[in-house]
């Protein structure tokens, strides 16, 4: 939380080093996201997503928000969530 207010944070991600995030930061930004994180690693594993692990170790708080454009872009299944 900056100065007393929920933060809308973003999360975008793709597999590998050619792929482009330039739709996920577009849309993550139209969804009024303040921080994005992002980096281009597989999604086989929740290991080594360092960005990720940034996110989720920043102070989140009751109230903010995280939005990814779609739930792969976390993880591939409930169980790896």
């Amino acid at each position: 939380m900056i100065g007393g207010k929920d933060m809308i944070l973003g999360y975008a991600r793709v597999s590998s080093e050619t792929q482009n995030l330039d739709r996920q930061i577009v849309a993550l930004t139209d969804a009024g996201c303040e921080k994005i994180y992002q980096e281009k690693k597989s999604g086989a594993s929740m290991q080594n997503r360092d960005e990720l692990n940034k996110m989720l170790d920043c102070g989140i708080r009751a109230g903010d928000v995280i939005v990814v454009v779609d739930f792969s872009r976390v993880a591939r299944n409930c169980a790896d969530l």
